[in-house]
């Protein structure tokens, strides 16, 4: 499988500068059980999940320099500073090999969200430098359960 034919995508969320209180826990990626390694490692960077069969990844400054996730260096993406400490995820939004290729992370809120409150959710998405595809739309979901 070539690279080229790949269209990750680097997903940050970050705590939005607001007096408000951020629900997503760890939302830099900077805690982790342990540095990454290779491909498809996200849940080391607990409490994040991988919710389907795809293979999210984690990038970190603590991962090995020759490994696959380094930061900023990396196999997948060539060169990616993190937006805020030493940690982001990827996710592939399309792959032309693959039909219906997604991949997800998600996190249960460290709050519950109460009926007619108002909420902003803010997520950075950076499209790596080394692949010629682009998502063109991303969003966020949240569901109770």
């Amino acid at each position: 499988m070539s690279r080229s034919t790949l269209a990750p995508v680097v997903l940050l969320l970050l705590p939005a500068p607001l007096a408000a209180q951020n629900l997503v826990p760890n939302p830099s990626f900077e805690q982790v059980t342990q540095c990454p390694t290779f491909a498809s490692e996200l849940e080391k960077a607990a409490p994040w999940t991988n919710p389907n069969a795809g293979t999210p990844e984690l990038y970190h400054g603590c991962a090995p320099l020759s490994s696959y996730v380094s930061v900023p260096s990396n196999t997948t993406g060539g060169f990616q500073y993190a937006r805020t400490g030493m940690g982001y995820a990827g996710l592939y939004c399309w792959r032309t090999d693959v039909a219906d290729m997604r991949e997800y992370a998600q996190v249960a809120l460290s709050t519950p969200l109460q009926a007619g409150s108002c909420y902003r959710v803010r997520l950075y998405v950076n499209m790596p430098n080394d692949h010629p595809y682009a998502c063109d739309g991303f969003g966020a979901h949240l569901s109770v359960g």
